[in-house]
């Protein structure tokens, strides 16, 4: 049996395709140029960047997008926990930069990733809409807090 065979059996989706390694100065560069306003935490030193197309075929396979919202109780902190922990959960996918993006104006949790040509991209785990920096930016007038890279 071949290893894609038996890694989509054990965990329900092959690896991640086309991955790179990342350049950690370029990529905390690029974070903390979108985000200057943000307290940075990147906590690994080496990650791998992917296609776009391939983030989005992890969180169309990830169905964290499917449970209710109830305010207060099951809400965006909980969907963006849930998502990054997903994706972390999975070996090889694990290794790509995803993770939390703290927002204190207004104040939300959302999930944020880096493609493999240093785009920077914001994910509402809610409804698996993605996000450029500057839309949302120009849509909401969004603080960052804090980003979590794990």
């Amino acid at each position: 049996m071949c290893f894609n065979f038996l890694y989509h059996r054990r965990y329900g989706i092959t690896k991640p395709n086309n991955t790179i390694k990342a350049d950690y100065i370029q990529l905390y560069s690029k974070l903390q140029s979108e985000f200057p306003e943000a307290n940075l935490n990147l906590w690994d030193y080496k990650y791998k960047l992917a296609p776009f197309s391939e983030y989005v075929r992890f969180i169309e396979w990830d169905l964290t997008d499917l449970v209710e919202y109830i305010k207060d109780y099951h809400d965006c902190d909980d969907f963006a926990l849930a998502l990054a922990g997903a994706l972390n959960s999975v070996p090889k996918w694990s290794s790509l930069t995803f993770g939390l993006l703290i927002l204190n104006e207004p104040p939300h949790l959302m999930c944020i990733f880096v493609d493999d040509e240093y785009k920077v991209w914001i994910v509402e785990p809610q409804s698996d809409k993605y996000y450029k920096v500057s839309e949302l930016r120009d849509k909401i007038g969004m603080i960052a807090e804090a980003i979590i890279i794990g």
